[in-house]
């Protein structure tokens, strides 16, 4: 049985969960707000990646993770993404696949913001924020982030935007 534990983690700035173990009262194991992903396409999971090109202007690539399958649903590049080209990506990614009943991400301003937040609930699509400091709360997603640096942003030097929207990780392993 689960139930909201009645004061706040001092450090968290938000209620636990908290589940009986069967032990008695006494013993309680608190875990965090987040449930995993039970199937395909439930939940899925998104954050940036900084890059710069050969002339040395910075790159941002936003990177959408299912999180049951790890599949790789969107990379999208651009100078400055901001909270439009979020809404954009998951508005392609919602005519291809359907929605999710969840997105989990950080609390970046892309995310945060008016944008996103409209576009969750006219889709009925819950945003799961990650603690702040937190990045193991979505460590499916920076852990592709990792691989996707390392293998395939790491591996070539991209010229332009264009260029760099053809890295697919696909194509980068060996």
């Amino acid at each position: 049985m689960y139930y909201y534990r009645s004061r706040m983690n001092p450090l968290a700035k938000k209620p636990l969960v908290c589940a009986e173990s069967g032990l008695g009262d006494m013993s309680r194991r608190c875990i965090g707000l987040k449930q995993p992903a039970r199937g395909p396409n439930e939940v899925w999971g998104m954050d940036f990646v900084a890059d710069q090109l050969a002339d040395g202007r910075k790159l941002r690539t936003l990177t959408v993770i299912d999180l049951d399958t790890r599949e790789c649903l969107a990379i999208a590049v651009g100078f400055s993404l901001k909270a439009e080209n979020v809404v954009t990506t998951m508005m392609q990614l919602s005519h291809e696949r359907g929605l999710p009943q969840r997105i989990s991400c950080d609390n970046g301003s892309e995310f945060s913001g008016g944008q996103m937040d409209l576009w969750a609930y006219t889709h009925h699509v819950q945003i799961d924020f990650n603690r702040r400091g937190k990045p193991t709360d979505n460590a499916a997603v920076e852990s592709f982030n990792g691989k996707f640096r390392e293998e395939c942003l790491n591996a070539r030097w991209c010229e332009s935007v264009d260029d760099a929207r053809e890295v697919r990780p696909y194509e980068c392993k060996d």
